[in-house]
């Protein structure tokens, strides 16, 4: 449709004028803002009457606003809001709506606030259902996702009723209640998410948006202990993002669960592709998106190859995040808690296990103080596994206590136990006992580690004793029996 209207070419002035005016407002939906300003100047001198120009003076602001030309994008959103009170009010509340979003992304959160809340009561339709989101979006920001998750249920409710539809605006919303459902496991929530977005209309230009919406349904339904779907969304998502630069998030959650249904050679076909689209590209200014992915692969890649995660991990440390007017990377606590995640993750796999668990602790503290209680229990697993620490176990529990049916519970279930031989290993106990089940003999192994033989035999031996078995083959066994290979794949 964009093409249809860039590529017309009309006699009538009032044609014209329509035609950039409908054109700037999708390439601003489209996240295309530097465009805006250029189709508007071409129909400039033709505006006439002042609908026209609250509307061109208004989508000017609101791309200025989005191109780090803020101020005088601001200044002409408060300009044109004056304006739009005097000679076209019904206007008012849209132009409320930019001069909100730009107080939103540069964390001015009061007067977005402030000015969302004030033209709420004239808001209709589409406007009044982003005004919502808006204010959803602020709750974010202030890490109140009860709340937030009210706001964006009321901006979807406008959207089903509202005479015109706004198909970019739903996909921001069911990806916004997936990402609450999912983080804080609202089952309820999700139930929602899953039957809006199977009736939802999905095209090219929201693929991307779906693709997060069903990044997080496969969360929603590995909470269910529904691994089968979890798989299929997974796998539509890699459908959706080839030639993206989110191909390499959906690549490392289809790593995931191939992971969980013991898929090893999918997980590492899966992740070795990751690493490459990470590594390669421009690397001057990474978007927020692709930043995310590089912490996502440094905890996801085993040990066995972390090179390329420290090396993906490096290239973060290396870069700066390129602003987006959507999306904010300084200051999120969410960040902060991935950033420790994927440093723990990586120093255990380079040796430095103290170090290691002690960011993975880090990590789950935040997590746990931002109500993100499906990573917190991964993280409480992970931590369980190296550690042997039931304690652990029980916060990744309590992490999932409303979710009967979660695919960890399984196994976090076992780990409480008295019998369960991992817990009665010290940490370098199990690095051995990792080392063994690979197939590695004892002077491999104190080599490896720079030990003495006799050390290796020494833990050999207490590991024998823990899993009361007497040659390595047993053990392997009796791994495999009470489901603990898993969590010796972390460790590797």
């Amino acid at each position: 449709m964009l093409h249809a209207v860039q590529d017309a070419r009309f006699e009538r002035r009032e044609d014209r004028v329509n035609a950039a005016l409908f054109q700037a407002r999708a390439l601003l939906a489209l996240d295309r803002p530097e465009e805006v300003v250029a189709v508007l100047d071409r129909t400039a001198k033709e505006l006439k009457g002042p609908e026209e120009t609250v509307v061109s003076r208004m989508l000017a602001g609101a791309a200025l606003t989005r191109t780090n030309r803020r101020e005088k994008g601001e200044a002409l959103l408060d300009e044109t809001a004056s304006l739009a009170q005097q000679s076209a009010p019904h206007l008012a509340p849209e132009v409320a709506y930019y001069r909100a979003l730009s107080r939103w992304s540069s964390h001015r959160l009061p007067e977005a606030e402030s000015i969302v809340e004030s033209a709420l009561p004239a808001a209709r339709d589409v406007v009044r259902s982003r005004l919502l989101q808006l204010l959803g979006w602020i709750d974010v920001r202030r890490e109140n996702y009860g709340a937030a998750a009210h706001e964006f249920t009321a901006a979807l409710e406008e959207l089903n009723k509202a005479a015109h539809a706004d198909v970019k605006g739903r996909a921001r919303i069911l990806n916004a209640l997936g990402i609450i459902a999912a983080e804080t496991i609202d089952l309820r929530l999700g139930r929602l998410v899953r039957r809006e977005y199977e009736t939802s209309t999905w095209s090219d230009d929201t693929r991307i948006e779906r693709f997060y919406v069903l990044e997080y349904l496969s969360w929603l339904s590995l909470l269910e202990g529904d691994v089968a779907k979890a798989w299929d969304e997974r796998q539509l998502a890699l459908t959706l993002t080839v030639d993206t630069s989110h191909h390499a998030m959906a690549l490392i959650g289809a790593a995931h669960v191939a992971a969980i249904v013991g898929d090893r050679f999918s997980e590492g076909r899966y992740l070795e592709l990751a690493g490459s689209l990470l590594l390669r590209g421009d690397q001057v200014g990474l978007d927020v998106d692709r930043r995310i992915a590089m912490l996502s692969f440094a905890a996801a890649v085993p040990g066995a190859k972390a090179e390329t995660g420290r090396k993906v991990l490096a290239l973060y440390d290396r870069t700066k995040p390129r602003k987006t007017e959507m999306l904010s990377f300084e200051g999120d606590r969410r960040v902060d808690a991935y950033e420790l995640y994927a440093r723990g993750k990586t120093a255990v796999a380079d040796g430095q296990t103290q170090q290691g668990v002690a960011d993975l602790e880090q990590a789950l503290e935040l997590w746990t103080r931002l109500s993100y209680r499906l990573r917190a229990a991964m993280v409480a697993n992970d931590l369980r596994a190296l550690t042997g620490d039931r304690r652990f176990a029980q916060v990744a529990l309590d992490a999932l206590r409303n979710t009967p049916n979660a695919w960890l519970k399984p196994a976090l279930e076992r780990r409480t136990s008295d019998a369960d031989p991992l817990g009665q290993l010290t940490p370098a106990e199990r690095r051995v006992l990792v080392e063994l089940c690979k197939g590695k003999k004892a002077r491999e192994i104190a080599a490896g580690f720079d030990r003495s033989f006799n050390t290796i035999n020494n833990h050999t031996r207490a590991i024998f004793s823990a899993f009361g078995v007497r040659s390595r083959a047993s053990l392997v066994a009796e791994c495999a029996r009470l489901g603990i290979l898993d969590d010796l794949e972390a460790l590797r």
